[in-house]
Parts: structure tokens; C-alpha cells; sequence
């Protein structure tokens, strides 16, 4: 038997969940397939459940939103969710690793990196259940994140009685996936908790802090010093430091952190999405600065063309975006697009796949066209519909959202969209 009982794979496709189980048996006694959101709740309520392997695309699904359910449910609190998916590494990796996901792999993989990462999270389990009846994240010492969402929203409390102010941030160390994979799994550790050490010797005790994910460190601070950036670019420079003693060369930029003023209106998952948001954008664009605050690149442009077959749905998308200061423009075939003549105050097309020349087709178009090639597109399409959404991002798109739409999360993706 195996040292790990039960992997579920969770994928609307039969065929390739059978496939994905298959390549990494050898590692279970036993696999579970959901190829709906139904099943897996029934899965993880009667089994203990050692990995969890996941394409969040299926008709009952909600993509990105139902990894965060899948994190947040009690049985599977620290439970390894390693994504695999069509969609391409680059564009929706940091997106899902902040929504709780440890790892994406992108489809189709090499069986042999695919067994040694789940072998590397397996590992990290073990560890952790060493101890998870004891104060600290395995990784940095940090707060457990159920901890740090307490103390967390106590902060809020406060600051919303304005009795205090904050800062709520976030740290993505650079290439830790590639040091695990070329230089240990140890060492991409031992990066991730002297990056910890440094955290807790250079800021005051006011300071909390998580490992979101293995990938990601959630902080917020309630000191007064008004110097964030001027701390946390001096912390950048000491990692950098540390990076070159464990891996025998200076790999830049080290960390990428994004921060901004806690708003106690907001949920915590909310303002860690905002935060995600440009650090995506941050990653897209090395010539960045690695260190800023929210909003530090977003661009003074503000019209939004909408391509979307249904009137209701563009009516009301279009008095979303006019409540952040978007100007919409309502569009329903692509020939609309030449009465439009402001190009300079473009600041992204939303694009309905269901719209009658094919949503794929128009971004291809659009990508064509020398005065729109550079306006960043977000895909609207349908639970289940994985393979539209890579498809939509090898013509050109930048985003992608899933009907029925969640108001607030298109709002914010946008904001991201536009921090270009």
C-alpha cells in the first residue's frame, strides 16, 4: 500500500480524468472521479482525501470561484489542489494560486514533472500534519490561515470604528515553482521561510501574516510608517541576497508585492483578488516596478466597448462599470467598431462568445486591426466551456469571465485589465 490513500480528480471530461488518475496511481490505494460539483461534495463528505487534482471547468462548476469553495470547506483545509488545464501557465497561474490553489499544471503535461510535483505537495502534507495541532504555517511560522482571516477581520473591525489604519499586501517570490523543479523542493522551502524571517526582522510586531498558498504571502500591518514601499523594497534586496546564497546566481526580481490601504467595506477575498489582479499584471510586464501600491499602474483611459448578443446582460454590465468611472460603448456586431474613433481613450473590449460572428473570431479580428492589437479583450463565456476559453486566449484575449456573471468580480477584473 501506499503511504496516501485517496486522490480525487475532479473533471467533466470522463475520459481524461481516467487518464490523469491513471499516470499518477502509483502514488494512491484508491481515486475518485467528480465530473460535477455534486460529486465532489458527496467525495470529500465520505472519504479523507490526501490530493485533490482539479480542471474547475464543468457545467456546475464556476472555475476560479469553486477552487476557493473547494479551499474553504473544513475537510479539505489543507488538503494539496493542484489544477490541470488547457489554459495557458502564463496567463491564469498566480490568478488560481490566489484563490488557494498550491500548483497548476497545463495540459497536456509531462507524466514525470506531473508525478514529482504531486510528490512534492505530498510531502509538504505530511509535514503539516505533523503538527497541525500546534500554532504556526509549516512553511514560515506565520499565523494558519484560518488565524489570520480572524485576526484579520478584528483588524477590519477596528479600522472600519476608525481606530486604526492598515495595510494589506501581497508577495509572490519569482521562479519558486522552477528552483523546486531544478534545484529541490527543500530549497524552494528554505527561500519561502528565510523570506519569512526577513519579514518578521525588518517590520514591528504589528505585522501578521499568512502563507496563502505555497506561492503566495498575505500580510497586513497596522503601523503608522508611512514608508511601505521604501520596507518593502529594502526587504526585496535582502531576499535577492539570500536567493543568490541558495541558488549560486542573483535571479531578478526576486519577489513582486502589491499593497494597498485595508478597506473595511471590502472582503478580505475581495481585496486579495484586486491585489492578484496586478500582480498579473506585474508579471506580464518585467519592466514594473516589483514593488507598488494599488493603482500605481492604472491607466488614465476609461472606455470600455461591450460585444454581447443579449441587451439585458449589456445594460447591465454597461451601469456596473459606469458606477467605477468606465465610459461603455454597447456594440452588438463587429462592423460597430468602425463608429468608434477614440482608440487613444480605449481601455478594454469585453467580448460575448455567443455573439453571432463567433466571439473567437471577432478577437482574431480585432487583433488584426493595428489601431485595437494592443487593447487588452476579456472573454464572457459559460460554465463547462474550458476548451473556448484557451481557444479565446491563443487569438489574443488577456481575460476571461464565466456567465452568470458575478457583478463584483467583473468590476475588479476589469480594474485589472486596465492596469496595463
Amino acid at each position: 500500500m501506499s503511504q496516501f490513500k485517496n486522490l480525487l480528480v475532479i473533471e467533466q471530461h470522463r475520459g481524461r480524468a481516467e487518464e490523469i488518475a491513471k499516470d499518477v496511481a502509483e502514488l494512491f490505494d484508491y481515486y475518485f472521479i467528480a465530473t460535477s460539483a455534486k460529486e465532489v461534495t458527496a467525495f470529500v463528505k465520505e472519504y479523507d482525501i490526501d490530493m485533490v487534482l482539479i480542471n474547475p471547468f464543468f457545467t456546475d462548476g464556476s472555475g476560479r470561484q469553486f477552487i476557493e469553495i473547494l479551499r474553504k470547506n473544513t475537510h479539505l483545509h489543507t488538503t494539496p489542489i493542484l489544477i490541470i488545464s488547457r489554459l495557458p501557465e502564463d496567463k491564469v497561474k498566480i490568478d488560481f494560486y490566489a484563490y488557494g490553489a498550491d500548483g497548476y499544471i497545463q495540459y497536456p503535461y509531462d507524466k514525470n514533472e506531473l508525478i514529482n510535483r504531486i510528490r512534492i505537495e505530498l510531502h509538504r502534507q505530511i509535514e503539516l500534519k505533523k503538527i497541525e495541532d500546534c500554532s504556526g504555517n509549516i512553511i514560515s511560522g506565520f499565523h494558519l490561515r484560518n488565524e489570520f482571516e480572524a485576526l484579520y477581520d478584528a483588524e477590519a473591525n477596528n479600522i472600519a470604528s476608525h481606530k486604526s489604519k492598515g495595510i494589506l499586501g501581497l508577495i509572490a517570490p519569482v521562479d519558486i515553482d522552477a528552483i523546486m523543479r531544478d534545484i529541490g523542493m527543500d530549497q524552494g522551502d528554505h527561500l519561502m521561510t528565510a523570506l519569512a524571517n526577513l519579514m518578521r526582522e525588518m517590520f514591528s510586531a504589528k505585522m501578521n501574516a499568512t502563507a496563502w498558498t505555497h506561492k503566495l504571502i498575505v500580510f497586513y500591518s497596522t503601523d503608522d510608517d508611512p514608508s511601505q514601499i521604501k520596507s518593502m523594497e529594502a526587504l526585496r534586496q535582502r531576499y535577492l541576497l539570500k536567493m543568490k546564497d541558495v541558488i549560486g546566481e542573483q535571479r531578478l526580481p526576486g519577489f513582486r508585492s502589491v499593497m494597498s490601504e485595508i478597506n473595511p467595506k471590502l472582503s478580505l477575498d475581495m481585496q486579495m483578488k484586486r491585489l492578484a489582479g496586478q500582480l498579473m499584471s506585474m508579471d506580464r510586464n518585467p519592466e514594473l516596478d516589483p514593488v507598488q501600491f494599488l493603482g500605481d499602474t492604472v491607466s488614465s483611459k476609461r472606455h470600455i466597448l461591450i460585444f454581447d448578443p443579449d441587451p439585458v446582460s449589456c445594460k447591465i454590465i454597461a451601469y456596473n462599470l459606469k458606477k467605477e468611472g468606465y465610459v461603455p460603448f454597447l456594440m452588438s456586431k463587429l462592423h460597430d467598431i468602425v463608429t468608434y474613433s477614440d482608440v487613444n481613450d480605449l481601455a478594454a473590449i469585453i467580448i460575448d462568445t455567443m455573439i453571432p460572428e463567433g466571439g473567437i473570431e471577432m478577437v482574431k479580428k480585432i487583433h488584426e486591426a493595428s489601431s485595437f492589437a494592443n487593447i487588452p479583450i476579456m472573454i464572457l463565456s459559460r460554465y463547462g466551456h474550458e476548451e473556448e476559453i484557451a481557444e479565446a486566449f491563443n487569438a489574443g484575449a488577456e481575460d476571461y469571465l464565466m456567465k452568470p456573471l458575478s457583478m463584483v468580480e467583473l468590476t475588479a477584473r476589469v480594474k485589472r485589465l486596465t492596469e496595463q
